[in-house]
C-alpha cells in the first residue's frame, strides 16, 4: 500500500524536471548568481545583464560575443546526497537497489521544506557594445532559453511522510497543515535589449543606469498552489485532504507525456505556437568612487579630460539592480478549458485510499497531466473551469553589490540577491535568496574567482571559477568533491569573442594613432 503514496511523490518531482529539462534539450543544451564571481569581473560583458545590466558601462571590453553560455542550478533543504560515495561510483549507485538508504539523508530542523531547480542558456549572437564620444554608452543583446521549478511551503512533517512512504506512525491521524505550499516549474524565451550610459560624472563621483526591455515566449508551464493545505493520515493506506482550496494549470504542450518512455517527446506542441508575447525588464544603477582618478588622466591629441580606457578607475563600486519584472504567458492545456478541467478545487474528501491516487498516477503515466487532472477532479469537488491562459510571473529579485579594489587586479566583491517568495500568489515563480563574498584576480586575459556564499535554504558554499580568454568555466561550490552531505549543485561555462578596450597610443606620445604618422616611434 505504501508504493502508490512513494510514487505519488516521486511522478511530482519527476513532472516538475522533465518541465526543465525539456527546453534545454530543445536547444542542445541545458537567475540569481548563475555566474557567482563571474559577473562582478569587469569583463563579464553582455553575462553581466542578467545580473546589473548598468554594468555594460565602463566596463573593460569595447565588444563582445556570446558563442555559448550557460548555467545550473538545484537546491533544496530536506535530501541531501553522499556526493564523494556517489561521484566515486556512478553507475554502481543508479543501480542500486537501496539507493535512498545508502546515498540519500534527511535534514531534519522543524522547518518548511523547498527546492529549486533552475537552467539558463544564453544562445549565440548575444552581444555588447560600447559605442559614442570617449565611449560613454553601451548597447547590449541577449536571447536564452531559461527553466525554473521550485517546491515551496512543505511542512516537514508532510515531507517525511511523503518520503517515507507514510510509515512514521507517530504521524498518523495527526492533522498537518502547509500554508501556502506550491509546486511550479515554467520554462521560456527572453529576448533582451539593453541600453546604458552615464548619467554623472565629476571625476571622484561616477553613476551610471541601464535598462533592458525583454520579450518573454512561453514554452511550457504547471503550478499547483494551496493557501492552507490539510492533511491528515488516518492509516498507511488512506489519506485525508480537509477545508483546502487548492489551484491548478498547465500548458497544453504538456497534456499528453508517456513520462516513462526513454526519450518521450511532446505529443501536442500546438501550446508552442499560441503562446503569446509578453514584456518585461530589469533596471541597474552603479556608482563608483573614484579618489585617485587623476591617476588615469591622459593627455591624448592635447585634450586633458581624457582617461584611459583600458584601466578600472574606481577604488569602490557599488550597484543596485531590479531584475525580472514582469510574467511570462502561457495557453492553458485544451482540457483544462474545455471538459470540466480544474483550474481550482476544493478538497474535503475524509479517508481516501491511497489506490485511488495510485489511478491517477496510472493515468498520469499513460494520458499525461490530462490524465491525472481528470482523476483529481473525479476525487474533489472542481469550483472554477479552466480558462484559455495564464501567466506565471518572472523570478523577480533584487541584486546588490559592493566591490573594493584592493590593489592591482585584486578585488573583494560582496553581493545579494533577494527574492521575494510572494507566497500568495499561486501563478509566481519562486527563487531563493543569496549573499556571497569573493575575493577576485582579473586582467584582460585572466580571471580568477573564489566566492563564499550562502542561501536561504542554509547551505553554505565555497565555490570557484576562472577566465582564460574566451572561455569561462565555474560552480558555486566544489565542496561536494569532498563534503560527506550536499544538499546543491552548480556549474557555469561560457565561450565568448572579447574584444578589449585600448588605449589608442600605440607609442605612448600623446598623439592618437588615428592621426600618428609614426605610430611605432615617439615623436
Amino acid at each position: 500500500m505504501r508504493f502508490g503514496s512513494s510514487a505519488f511523490f516521486k511522478n511530482i518531482i519527476f513532472t516538475t524536471f522533465i518541465l526543465v529539462a525539456s527546453a534545454g534539450n530543445r536547444q542542445g543544451a541545458l537567475m540569481a548568481q548563475g555566474f557567482m564571481g563571474f559577473h562582478s569581473d569587469n569583463y563579464s560583458g553582455v553575462h553581466s545583464l542578467q545580473w546589473n545590466p548598468a554594468l555594460l558601462v565602463d566596463n573593460r571590453l569595447a565588444f563582445q560575443m556570446n558563442l555559448s553560455s550557460s548555467h545550473f542550478t538545484v537546491t533544496n533543504n530536506y535530501i541531501g546526497i553522499n556526493a564523494p560515495s556517489f561521484l566515486g561510483d556512478i553507475e554502481g549507485a543508479v543501480n542500486n537497489s537501496n539507493f535512498v538508504d545508502d546515498f540519500l539523508v534527511e535534514r531534519l530542523n522543524g522547518k518548511e521544506k523547498s527546492g529549486l531547480v533552475r537552467a539558463n542558456y544564453t544562445l549565440p549572437l548575444s552581444f555588447m557594445v560600447s559605442f559614442g564620444k570617449k565611449k560613454k554608452q553601451s548597447l547590449g543583446f541577449y536571447s536564452a532559453i531559461r527553466s525554473h521549478a521550485s517546491i515551496d511551503g512543505f511542512d516537514e512533517d508532510l515531507a517525511r511522510m511523503v518520503y517515507n512512504e507514510l510509515s512514521i506512525d507517530e504521524l498518523l491521524n495527526q492533522s498537518i497543515v502547509s500554508q501556502n505550499i506550491s509546486i511550479d516549474a515554467g520554462a521560456w524565451e527572453e529576448y533582451g535589449l539593453s541600453y546604458g550610459r552615464q548619467v554623472f560624472d565629476n571625476g571622484k563621483h561616477f553613476i551610471s543606469s541601464a535598462a533592458t526591455l525583454k520579450i518573454t515566449r512561453g514554452r511550457s508551464a504547471a503550478y499547483l498552489y494551496s493557501d492552507n493545505l490539510d492533511v491528515t493520515f488516518p492509516s498507511d493506506s488512506m489519506i485525508s485532504i480537509t477545508n483546502s482550496d487548492i489551484r491548478f494549470g498547465y500548458a497544453d504542450l504538456f497534456s499528453n507525456i508517456d513520462a516513462f518512455e526513454p526519450g518521450a517527446g511532446f505529443q501536442n506542441v500546438s501550446s508552442f505556437f499560441q503562446n503569446g508575447v509578453s514584456v518585461g525588464m530589469d533596471l541597474g544603477f552603479v556608482y563608483e568612487w573614484r579618489p585617485n582618478i587623476d591617476d588615469y588622466r591622459y593627455t591624448l591629441d592635447g585634450d586633458t579630460s581624457y582617461f584611459r580606457p583600458d584601466r578600472n578607475k574606481y577604488k569602490l563600486r557599488l550597484g543596485v539592480s531590479i531584475m525580472d519584472i514582469g510574467n511570462t504567458r502561457y495557453s492553458r492545456s485544451d482540457y483544462l478549458q474545455g471538459n470540466g478541467g480544474l483550474e481550482s478545487i476544493y478538497a474535503d474528501a475524509p479517508n481516501v485510499l491511497i489506490d485511488d491516487f495510485a489511478v491517477a498516477i496510472n493515468r498520469f503515466q499513460n494520458d499525461g497531466l490530462d490524465g491525472l487532472s481528470d482523476s483529481l477532479s473525479s476525487i474533489y469537488v472542481v469550483t472554477d473551469g479552466g480558462s484559455e491562459t495564464f501567466t506565471m510571473t518572472l523570478p523577480f529579485r533584487i541584486n546588490a553589490f559592493a566591490d573594493y579594489a584592493l590593489g592591482k587586479n585584486f578585488y573583494t566583491n560582496f553581493s545579494m540577491s533577494i527574492a521575494p517568495a510572494f507566497r500568495k500568489n499561486p501563478e509566481k515563480s519562486r527563487d531563493i535568496s543569496e549573499f556571497s563574498l569573493t575575493p577576485r584576480y582579473e586582467n584582460h586575459w585572466f580571471g580568477f574567482y573564489l566566492p563564499v556564499s550562502i542561501n536561504t535554504n542554509g547551505n553554505a558554499h565555497l565555490g570557484a571559477g576562472m577566465r582564460l580568454g574566451p572561455l569561462v568555466v565555474g560552480t558555486n561550490d566544489f565542496t561536494p568533491l569532498f563534503r560527506e552531505t550536499t544538499y546543491d549543485a552548480n556549474f557555469y561555462a561560457a565561450l565568448n569573442i572579447p574584444i578589449r578596450k585600448r588605449l589608442r597610443d600605440k607609442d605612448r606620445d600623446h598623439v592618437s594613432n588615428s592621426v600618428d604618422e609614426c605610430r611605432r616611434v615617439p615623436g
